[in-house]
């Protein structure tokens, strides 16, 4: 009888325990919590981007020009517009449902210390900086935190990758493959390659005028000889 008044207060302990570590987790504030809703990231127009600037393992300047774009490092570069805006519609309208809200460890996710960083400016002149952090192997995904913004965001990879250009890959090209400032895409200039052909060419006129005029002389020379 006794033993089974043991067992008995052993269980009721055990109840209380459970129920009241139910109400203290249900009542946990967590200062790190990854919520399943999905949210909007980021929200603007690509035509009312006048500059974007991207630093890291390779770095972009641009300024819009009226409906142009130019290299703020070389202006007589010809960039592709359309290229451009492909770029910017990538990071234009970025959603997601997977928000770590205010982690108190930014190096958990890169961010801390970004291997990339986007700059856009606006036609209003506010600016929208992505700060782009570690990669989710697993899901090629990337985090991503916005200035000012305290959350961490893990974003589809296409919103990084669409930045990872240089000055170069936004050639404006012909159908032939050659930009449109006569530098084919090797960098080599087209008309300098026809300059060069076309003197080759003048020289073999030039060689082959030379060969004629010898074999006049030598034919004249000869029948001078028998006369």
């Amino acid at each position: 009888m006794k033993k089974q008044k043991i067992q008995l207060i052993v269980l009721a302990c055990i109840c209380v325990l459970c129920i009241a570590g139910y109400f203290i987790v249900s009542n946990m504030n967590f200062s790190e919590e990854e919520t399943t809703e999905t949210v909007q990231v980021t929200d603007f127009n690509a035509e009312d981007v006048t500059e974007i600037v991207v630093e890291g393992d390779n770095n972009i300047h641009l300024i819009k020009d009226g409906e142009s774009w130019k290299n703020a490092d070389d202006e007589s570069m010809n960039i592709d517009s359309s290229e451009v805006t492909v770029m910017l519609n990538s990071a234009a309208a970025v959603s997601t449902d997977s928000v770590i809200e205010n982690p108190e460890d930014l190096s958990q996710y890169g961010v801390d210390t970004p291997s990339k960083t986007i700059t856009l400016t606006m036609s209003d002149y506010s600016t929208l900086v992505i700060k782009v952090g570690n990669q989710m192997e697993m899901l090629g995904q990337y985090y991503i935190q916005l200035e000012g913004d305290s959350n961490v965001y893990l974003v589809t990879s296409s919103v990084v990758l669409a930045f990872n250009r240089t000055p170069e890959d936004l050639i404006a090209e012909d159908v032939s493959g050659n930009d449109v400032s006569g530098n084919d895409v090797s960098g080599n200039s087209v008309s300098g390659n026809a300059a060069s052909e076309e003197t080759e060419t003048e020289s073999s006129e030039e060689e082959t005028e030379s060969v004629q005029e010898e074999s006049v002389t030598q034919e004249t020379e000869t029948v001078t000889s028998e006369e």
